[in-house]
């Protein structure tokens, strides 16, 4: 347990930086452990209001059955980035990140929630699907409108697939949707497209690049240590993405929100660099 929670009941954000965290003196500690709680009731209580406003839709007309009352918790907690891995979640946790939120986007991109239940159940989910969907139109229309020197990727070969390109700088609005489906793509055609538009055949190294991007902190400084050693050994770039001993001491020191304002300041300006910052810090 970890603050008087059991890791397996933590939300995976927090399961590996709390054993860290929770350790530190002068109070820090303590401010890990109570935003991790809060953190927790409000997930908590989205999907418990999501639960009831889905049962009080189905229940208008016939009450709601134990069985179709499990369809809906199903497809609340694939929507909220709490995928059904049933066992070995925690051990999952301390090699990959947020493995459960991985597992629920597969699950919502295969459809995975329209699977079980009955007639009813299927009907309603699909509609919150139907949803997404149109709430995900007036996104990119709105954006477009807004950013009118932006550009959408529609190619799903491309690792731009579905972001809201400007310059350098990229916003991802699909929730962790966009990096399984751009991978299911490629597998399906074969094919991969690199940012200057060149195609090219699906190799081993897309789906090494893949897995290297789901570890969690420390297998991934670890991933990243062996392939600078190769590279030295070598004399050879190792493909992927370049690594550093400044980038691994970067990617386990400094939070992923703070690790490209200078980036972003320098390619957009102060006052666009700071509000897609704040899209950054807040999702």
């Amino acid at each position: 347990a970890e603050g008087g929670v059991r890791l397996t009941s933590q939300e995976e954000a927090y399961m590996a930086q709390n054993r860290l965290l929770e350790r530190i003196p002068f109070g820090v500690g303590k401010l890990a452990a109570g935003s991790q709680r809060a953190y927790t009731t409000f997930l908590n209580r989205l999907r418990a209001d999501s639960f009831d406003a889905m049962a009080n839709t189905l229940s208008s007309h016939k009450p709601m059955t134990p069985a179709e009352g499990k369809v809906i918790a199903n497809f609340v907690n694939a929507a909220t980035g709490r995928g059904d891995i049933a066992r070995g979640a925690e051990g999952l946790n301390r090699v990959f990140f947020s493995p459960r939120y991985f597992a629920s986007r597969i699950q919502l991109l295969t459809g995975q929630p329209l699977y079980r239940g009955t007639a009813r159940t299927r009907a309603l989910i699909a509609r919150e699907y139907g949803q997404t969907l149109l709430g995900y139109a007036v996104f990119y229309t709105l954006a477009k409108m807004a950013l009118p020197d932006s550009e959408i990727e529609t190619d799903l070969r491309s690792s731009d697939a579905g972001k809201i390109v400007l310059g350098n700088t990229r916003l991802d609005p699909l929730a962790g949707l966009q990096q399984p489906t751009v991978l299911l793509y490629r597998t399906r055609t074969g094919e991969t497209m690199n940012l200057n538009g060149r195609v090219s055949p699906v190799e081993a190294r897309t789906y090494t690049d893949f897995l290297r991007s789901k570890l969690a902190p420390i297998p991934g400084a670890v991933w990243d240590v062996g392939q600078l050693l190769r590279e030295y050994q070598t004399g050879k770039p190792q493909g992927g993405r370049p690594v550093t001993p400044g980038t691994i001491i970067q990617g386990l020191t400094v939070p992923l929100a703070f690790q490209d304002i200078a980036k972003v300041m320098e390619d957009q300006g102060v006052p666009r660099g700071t509000i897609l910052q704040l899209l950054s810090f807040f999702g």
